[in-house]
């Protein structure tokens, strides 16, 4: 509005004015809809990233009992599972707020 009015005044082209806006306002837009398909799939890699651990061991926990009994009942095994939770907790809460971008 005080572009126009300022253009008015000083006998500016007007209608220059409101194409270099109008072309202003929609990259403006473009770049918000790249950023937030950007963020999108950003947001889908990390969930199938964080879900593929938890199926794997539900996976081999499922088909190869014998191979993850040392995981689940001894003390080594209760540590490292313990340890790799935590990491992946660390991990999904450090993407979280990687991918937490307001446009």
């Amino acid at each position: 509005v005080n572009v126009l009015s300022i253009s008015k005044r000083t006998g500016g082209n007007i209608a220059q004015v409101i194409r270099n806006t109008s072309s202003i306002i929609s990259d403006r837009i473009e770049v918000g809809q790249e950023i937030d398909m950007m963020l999108t799939e950003r947001r889908f890699e990390q969930k199938v990233l964080n879900a593929v651990p938890v199926f794997l061991t539900a996976l081999l926990s499922v088909s190869a009992p014998e191979y993850m009994y040392p995981v689940f009942n001894t003390a080594a095994g209760r540590l490292t599972m313990t340890v790799a939770l935590a990491m992946m907790t660390a991990a999904w809460f450090i993407s979280s707020k990687l991918n937490d971008i307001k446009v």
